[in-house]
């Protein structure tokens, strides 16, 4: 995979705009032809929503309450990893829930952070489809 260098005061913007490209119908579909991926407007339609969702959702989180912020991200990242993915792979990645579970500690006085998070649903749940797709070598 090719390595471009950007110099930038706010990287955080230069990085949303190279990915609000595919904010826009015609930008993906110049990218499935260019990578010569079967396409359909549902698919493209669902990349680009979930592009545009990701963005809103950081935004809002910037400006919300400490009490939604965390779910604001989460969905955010959520959304830019299933837009992301789908645009990769050519194809809507088929998710079924977060596929983790919270399993809370025996004696709740020693509070949520003895909490344990197990991986369930290792086919369909969006955490073991995510970690197949990001963390091999799936798209070199």
């Amino acid at each position: 995979m090719e390595k471009t260098y950007i110099v930038t005061e706010n990287p955080e913007e230069e990085q949303w705009k190279l990915l609000l490209r595919y904010g826009y119908p015609s930008n993906i579909k110049k990218y499935f032809d260019k990578m010569q991926h079967i396409h359909n407007e549902e698919l493209i339609e669902f990349i680009a929503g979930s592009i545009m969702q990701s963005h809103a959702y950081f935004e809002s989180a910037k400006h919300s309450s400490l009490y939604i912020t965390p779910l604001l991200i989460y969905y955010g990242v959520t959304n830019l990893l299933a837009g992301s993915a789908s645009l990769k792979l050519g194809a809507k990645i088929d998710i079924k829930g977060h596929g983790m579970t919270m399993i809370p500690p025996t004696d709740l006085k020693e509070g949520i952070g003895k909490s344990f998070i197990t991986i369930k649903d290792t086919e369909y749940g969006g955490f073991s489809k995510f970690n197949k797709i990001y963390s091999s070598n799936f798209f070199s």
